[in-house]
Formats: structure tokens, C-alpha cells, sequence
């Protein structure tokens, strides 16, 4: 193998080794921002849902006859 035959394997896997290292830096923020997303939306649910319930009794009350 010729020098210059070495110079462009070794160029090669650095290169490969340069998009892998990129993947990862840019899959592990991917993955932080979905954890937070999904955070985020879970409160947000959580919220809707105790909301919702409080419309609802409310919807009831009103329905109930009044006794005088």
C-alpha cells in the first residue's frame, strides 16, 4: 500500500468517525427536546383533564332542580 493509498483510508474512517460523532451529538439533543416535549404535553393533559372535570360538575349543578 502506498502512502497516499494509506493517507485517503485513514482520511476516510476519520471522516466516518466524524459523521457518527455528529449523529450522535445531534440524536442525543433530538432525544432531550422529545423528553421535555413530552413533559410538557403530560402537564398540559393533566390540566385539560382537571379542567374538564370542573366544567362538567358545574354542567351538573345547573341541571339540578332548585328546591324552594
Amino acid at each position: 500500500m502506498s502512502k497516499k493509498e494509506v493517507k485517503e483510508e485513514v482520511q476516510e474512517v476519520v471522516t466516518e468517525n466524524n459523521k457518527i460523532e455528529t449523529s450522535i451529538e445531534t440524536l442525543t439533543a433530538q432525544l432531550k427536546d422529545y423528553r421535555e416535549k413530552a413533559q410538557y404535553f403530560q402537564m398540559m393533559c393533566t390540566k385539560a383533564e382537571g379542567a374538564l372535570e370542573v366544567l362538567v360538575q358545574l354542567s351538573d349543578r345547573k341541571e339540578e332542580p332548585k328546591d324552594k
